[in-house]
C-alpha cells in the first residue's frame, strides 16, 4: 500500500469564516497538521496510521563507521528488532520486523553495542518521530489518544481529546472556535 492509498480516519469541516489550522496530536507530539480554508474539508491519516516507514543507524566506537537500515511500509503495531551480525567477513546491519508485542504499541530492541538512533515517518504527515535505544535494550513506543486543537487568528483552542475516527466540524463561537461531532 502506498502512502496516498493510507486509509483516512477523521474528517474535519471548518465552519467558521476564517482560515484555521488544526493540529492533532498524540503524547503530546504533533503528528499531523493542515490549513483549512472557510467551508473546507480535510482528512487526516488513520493515527496511528497502520504502516509506517523507519530509518535506523548505529556507529561503532572503534571505527566510526555508520551503519544505516531502512523498513518502508512496516506495520506500526509490532516489534522491530536492530542487529549488527558478521557474515562472511563483513558487519551487516539490518532492521529485522517481529510479531505484535501489544496493541497501539511499537517495540524498537538494539541488540548491539551501540546506540540505536531512528527517524520514524507518518504517511501523508511531515512530522516525524525521532530518538535513541540505549545499547542492547528496547523502547516501547505506546500510541496514546489524539488530542485536536485549532489556531483561529492567533488564538489556540483548547486541546481537546478524539477518537481515532469520526467527523468533526469547527465553528464559530463568540470568542473562538469550538469542534463538533458530526452524526454518523
Amino acid at each position: 500500500m502506498s502512502t496516498s492509498d493510507q486509509p483516512t480516519a477523521l474528517q474535519f469541516r471548518n465552519l467558521t469564516s476564517d482560515t484555521v489550522r488544526l493540529q492533532v496530536s498524540s503524547g503530546g507530539r504533533i503528528a499531523w497538521e493542515e490549513w483549512i480554508p472557510p467551508s473546507g474539508i480535510v482528512h487526516a491519516p488513520a493515527f496511528p496510521p497502520p504502516r509506517i516507514d523507519l530509518e535506523a543507524r548505529i556507529t561503532t566506537a572503534a571505527r566510526r563507521v555508520t551503519y544505516t537500515s531502512f523498513l518502508e511500509n512496516t506495520p506500526a503495531c509490532g516489534a522491530i528488532h536492530a542487529n549488527l551480525e558478521q557474515r562472511s567477513g563483513a558487519l551487516l546491519f539490518a532492521l529485522t520486523p517481529g510479531p505484535m508485542v501489544a496493541v497501539d504499541m511499537l517495540r524498537l530492541s538494539n541488540s548491539t553495542i551501540q546506540a540505536l538512533e531512528f527517524v520514524l515517518r507518518f504517511p501523508r504527515s511531515p512530522f516525524a518521530l525521532a530518538g535513541i535505544v540505549k545499547p542492547r535494550d528496547r523502547l516501547d513506543l505506546h500510541w496514546p489518544a489524539l488530542e485536536l486543537c485549532v489556531v483561529r487568528n492567533g488564538v489556540t483552542t483548547t486541546r481537546m481529546p478524539v477518537p481515532g475516527t469520526g467527523a468533526w466540524s469547527i465553528v464559530d463561537l463568540e470568542r473562538g472556535c469550538a469542534f463538533v461531532e458530526e452524526p454518523a
